[in-house]
């Protein structure tokens, strides 16, 4: 649903031209409420098809950080669809609400996004060693992303033509924000895919004795690729201002997919890190054990990092398991 308040569909004079602009508002509104309820419908089949194995393997999990990680990307977005699914029934809307609306869920969505793309940061984190100096460019792309997120928050929360006389809540602002807020998250993904590649193709060489399943699948390579695939075909879809079916079609599938195939790889990196075989205390030989590893001093950074990610091709155990066993650094 998105319109700009700068559009000489919207702001010029030729009424045609504005009739045509106001049509095609209609029909994105019109695709948008099915493009919800497909968002809705993914997103609650998937919590249902996955449930037991969420309560197995997340909510027994003793560490509160790790579960709160968990809450905030598996469970706003249910809540957020299901809230502007009821928002595209209510045609009464008034200025205040529609603004609060709009707001509401653009930051929501935010939300889940940036916690979608701290998983890759702690996935790429493991891939590499648990090194944070390949996090640096990411990073700045995800913080830099900020910048437009709020622009369009703001803009959109005092444009005071977001209810047309129809009472649809329609809430106007600059495309250019919009896009320039998609294309630092999908420049995040292509960065973070890359190097996703660069990791696995050394790993793989490293020890071929796992097959491309488990590169695909376990290492995320197979999940990075189909999100950031998701992320390119939303970008075109708005700059061109393709069919609005086609269009919502896009960003449904983007805004719902990307939460759904990353929970997944969760899930199955937990099914990994729960079946693979803890070394026994090495205190006194200089191995650093599962204890060691999970002991008070962490950061939360490394809990969360150690409970989920630390999980590398080709190998029983963690690189920083494998590493003191073989005696590399």
């Amino acid at each position: 649903m998105l319109a700009t308040s700068s559009d000489p569909q919207v702001d010029g004079i030729d009424q045609n031209s504005l009739v045509q602009a106001l049509i095609r508002a209609e029909l994105t509104l019109y695709y948008g409420l099915f493009a919800h309820v497909a968002s809705v419908t993914l997103l609650w089949y998937d919590y249902i098809l996955t449930f037991a194995w969420e309560k197995e393997r997340i909510w027994s999990c003793r560490k509160g950080w790790f579960r709160t990680f968990w809450f905030l990307l598996r469970y706003p977005p249910l809540l957020l669809k299901s809230i502007l699914l009821l928002g595209d029934y209510k045609h009464d809307w008034k200025l205040r609400s529609c603004q609060l609306y709009f707001v509401f869920g653009w930051l929501t969505g935010t939300l889940t996004l940036f916690v979608v793309h701290l998983t890759f940061l702690l996935r790429l984190y493991a891939l590499y060693g648990r090194s944070a100096k390949v996090l640096a460019v990411p990073t700045l792309l995800l913080l830099a992303n900020l910048v437009p997120v709020l622009m369009v928050a703001h803009e959109a929360g005092t444009d005071a033509s977001a209810v047309p006389p129809n009472g649809i809540c329609l809430p106007m602002f600059n495309i250019t924000c919009v896009i320039a807020s998609l294309a630092l998250a999908l420049a995040f993904d292509v960065v973070v895919l890359i190097l996703v590649v660069a990791r696995c193709i050394v790993l793989w060489r490293q020890q071929a004795d796992n097959g491309v399943l488990t590169i695909l699948i376990r290492d995320g390579l197979g999940y990075f690729g189909s999100i950031t695939l998701l992320n390119v075909l939303n970008v075109i879809g708005i700059q061109e201002r393709i069919n609005p079916a086609v269009l919502q079609t896009f960003i449904m599938l983007a805004a719902t997919l990307p939460t759904i195939i990353v929970c997944r790889m969760i899930l199955n990196l937990r099914s990994v890190k729960q079946r693979s075989p803890r070394p026994e205390s090495g205190r006194d030989s200089g191995i650093i054990t599962y204890n060691d590893l999970t002991a008070p001093q962490q950061t939360i950074l490394e809990s969360i990092v150690d409970e989920l990610y630390d999980v590398q091709t080709s190998s029983r155990y963690p690189l920083s398991w494998r590493r003191h066993r073989t005696g590399h650094s």
